[in-house]
C-alpha cells in the first residue's frame, strides 16, 4: 500500500515543497519491510535453537555491509539520479535481503512447508487485488484508496482464510472485546 501511495502521501505531507525523489525513497523503504519482517521472524527461530550469539555477530556484519554499500551507492545515486537518499535506501534494502538469506542458511531448515506456501500464495493474491483497487483509486484523495485498499485486503484475508481457524477465532474475540469496550464507553 505504501509503495502504491507514496506519491500522494508525500504530496499530502509536503505539498509544493515536495522534493522529487522523496516518493521513490519511500517506495524503496516500503520494499524493505518484507526482508526486515522475515529476518525478525527467523530471529525467533534462531533464539529457540540457541544461535542468537552467531546471529548477533552476523547483524554486526550487516551493519558493516550497509556502511560499505552506502559508501558506494549514495554517491552513485547522487551522481546518476540526483537523489543520494535513494542510494541509502537501496543500501538498507540490500543489507536486509542479505540478512534474511543468512538467517535461512543459519537455520539449516526450510520454513516454507505446504501450509506456509499456501498462506503466502493467498496473501500475495489478496495483496495483488488490494494493489489493483488502490491503483484504480490512485487519483482520488489518498485516504480513500488507503481505506478501501485495507478493507479489501482484510475481507480477502478473511475469505481466503489466510489465518487459520484458531487464529481467526482469537481475532474475532479480540475485536468483539475491543468493540464492546468502545461501545460501553460511548453509551
Amino acid at each position: 500500500m505504501v509503495f502504491l501511495l507514496a506519491h500522494p502521501v508525500c504530496h499530502l505531507l509536503f505539498g509544493h515543497k515536495l522534493l522529487a525523489g522523496v516518493p521513490r525513497v519511500l517506495q524503496i523503504s516500503a520494499l524493505n519491510m518484507l526482508p526486515l519482517y522475515l529476518s525478525t521472524v527467523f530471529y525467533r527461530f534462531l533464539v529457540a535453537e540457541r544461535k542468537n550469539g552467531v546471529w548477533s555477530v552476523f547483524l554486526t556484519g550487516t551493519v558493516v555491509l550497509n556502511g560499505v554499500l552506502c559508501n558506494y551507492l549514495i554517491p552513485m545515486a547522487h551522481t546518476r539520479l540526483h537523489n543520494a537518499s535513494m542510494g541509502a535506501a537501496a543500501s538498507s534494502l540490500i543489507a536486509e535481503c542479505c540478512t534474511m538469506v543468512f538467517a535461512l542458511i543459519l537455520l539449516k531448515m526450510n520454513p516454507f512447508n505446504s501450509d506456509t506456501l499456501g498462506s503466502i500464495v493467498k496473501t500475495v493474491l489478496a495483496t495483488a487485488i488490494m494493489g489493483a483497487v488502490i491503483w484504480k483509486l490512485r487519483n482520488v484523495f489518498v485516504l480513500v484508496p488507503a481505506t478501501v485498499g485495507m478493507g479489501v485486503f482484510v475481507v480477502l484475508a478473511w475469505k481466503l482464510k489466510i489465518l487459520g481457524d484458531e487464529e481467526q477465532a482469537k481475532l474475532t474475540e479480540l475485536v468483539r472485546r475491543k468493540l464492546g469496550r468502545f461501545l460501553r464507553r460511548r453509551g
